[in-house]
Formats: C-alpha cells, sequence, structure tokens
C-alpha cells in the first residue's frame, strides 16, 4: 500500500474568503474561492508555495465581489505525486487609504491528478 493513495485532500484558507474547491495536475494549481467578508475586494497576487513559475489567469486586478466566486489558476510544475504548500490570496478593499494590501494565507494539500 502507497501512503499518497490515502493523502487527505484539503484546501483551507483564512476566515472571509472560503475555499471551495481546488485541484493540482502537474502543470497547474486550481482553487475556487469565495468572498465572505462582507465587503468587496481587488485581487492583487496569488502565489503558491513550490510552484515554480506563477502565471496566474485571470490576470490581476481581479475583482473579488462579496458572496461572489472566483476559479484562479496558477500555472505551476509540480513534481511527484502530492501537492503540499501554502497558497496566498493578496488583495485591496475599496477602504484601504493609501493602497494597503492585506494577505489570506492558506493551504492546499492534495493529490496531483
Amino acid at each position: 500500500l502507497s501512503p499518497d493513495k490515502f493523502l487527505p485532500s484539503k484546501c483551507v484558507l483564512q476566515s472571509g474568503i472560503a475555499c471551495l474547491d481546488h485541484k493540482a495536475t502537474p502543470v497547474q494549481l486550481q482553487v475556487v474561492a469565495q468572498n465572505s467578508l462582507g465587503y468587496d475586494l481587488t485581487i492583487t497576487r496569488v502565489a503558491a508555495q513550490q510552484c515554480t513559475d506563477t502565471t496566474l489567469v485571470p490576470a490581476p486586478p481581479i475583482p473579488f465581489s462579496n458572496g461572489g466566486r472566483v476559479t484562479l489558476t496558477l500555472t505551476c510544475v509540480n513534481g511527484g505525486t502530492k501537492y503540499n504548500g501554502v497558497f496566498n490570496i493578496t488583495y485591496t478593499t475599496p477602504q484601504d487609504v493609501g493602497g494597503i494590501s492585506h494577505v489570506n494565507v492558506g493551504q492546499v494539500t492534495t493529490r496531483i491528478e
């Protein structure tokens, strides 16, 4: 038996932005997120650990309305049979004075399909 076949799958972000679904392939990491912070956001950057090339689709800035969902697709080179890394969403809000950025830090653990 291979322990990788029993890898628990999880995608967790900090309170206010929910991870609804996720998928890792040898060339991509895809996360579906929902905004539940109570106000609109603008995503300015997305980063994922262990991704050597992080081209994001759609390209920032990405409008993210309150209650809305967005699918974030990173072009990554994922080696091995599992992905286990930190996933960060950097954003601003209309209330931010001077363009202050906030980072929602999360974790994605899954098998590479």
